[in-house]
């Protein structure tokens, strides 16, 4: 009765949360870089700009993103430009901007890794996004194929032109259409020799490598690709155990 009873619990806070992704309410995560976090209250009135780490306090109330200041909005175009017009890759874009003295919204330098969560996240031409990661008790976190991700378009204010966008994707996606399948699987057995161990992060933070979101969309997720090289991860990255026992599942 309490397994039918979780179960029954999980269907409807995943039904709830999936209304908030339509009405554009932010479900968790930090805002990112040129983004803010905001908060209204029930009837859609804006309250203020919540801090880094600051929570909602009443339950009523939604987060939604809005333009950052206008320097960070400025240099996520910057990005954009650099990558799409001028060809210039993720690794030479972040060496220019920790040469510039500029850090991330977390406040640390800049690597690949950073450029390209900035080059393919839709929240940038003001889509909201959700169930692209989900975990389910005594399960292995697991990245959604797209046709499971709750989406909602241009329910936040845009500070990218979507054409830009779409243009960086075109390149993002070519890079992998050049390999093969057993090319690209070599690429994830060669880092993983070398680093020990494999995440969407280390693989995006690798030079010459297609990114994390193109092996999960050509093997179906990261996680089969990881058992086509014959790796399994040993721990759910960045979730507590107290958090693992008690949640039905959690998604991103």
């Amino acid at each position: 009765m309490a397994g039918e009873y979780s179960r029954e619990l999980s269907v409807k806070v995943f039904a709830g949360q999936g209304r908030h992704i339509e009405l554009g309410h932010r479900q968790g995560g930090p805002a990112g870089y040129g983004l803010r976090r905001a908060l209204i209250d029930q009837s859609g009135a804006f309250k203020g700009e919540l801090a880094h780490g600051e929570q909602k306090s009443i339950q009523t109330d939604r987060v939604v993103l809005v333009a950052g200041p206008d320097e960070e909005v400025a240099m996520v175009r910057e990005i954009y430009r650099r990558f799409v017009e001028d060809l210039i890759p993720e690794r030479q874009i972040a060496d220019e901007l920790n040469a510039r003295g500029i850090v991330t919204d977390l406040g640390r330098s800049w690597t690949r890794g950073t450029v390209h969560q900035i080059l393919i996240n839709e929240k940038y031409i003001g889509n909201n996004v959700w169930n692209r990661v989900s975990f389910k008790l005594k399960k292995k976190r697991v990245r959604n194929s797209p046709d499971m991700w709750f989406r909602a378009d241009g329910v936040f204010p845009a500070i990218v032109d979507r054409h830009l966008f779409e243009a960086a994707q075109t390149i993002i996606r070519e890079r992998s259409f050049r390999l093969s399948d057993e090319e690209m699987l070599e690429a994830l057995r060669n880092l993983r020799r070398d680093k020990g161990l494999l995440s969407g992060l280390i693989i995006d933070e690798a030079e010459g490598l297609p990114s994390s979101s193109a092996y999960s969309s050509r093997f179906g997720s990261l996680l089969q690709a990881y058992k086509l090289v014959g790796y399994t991860p040993k721990r759910i990255i960045g979730m507590s155990r107290s958090t693992a026992i008690c949640a039905p599942f959690i998604l991103t």
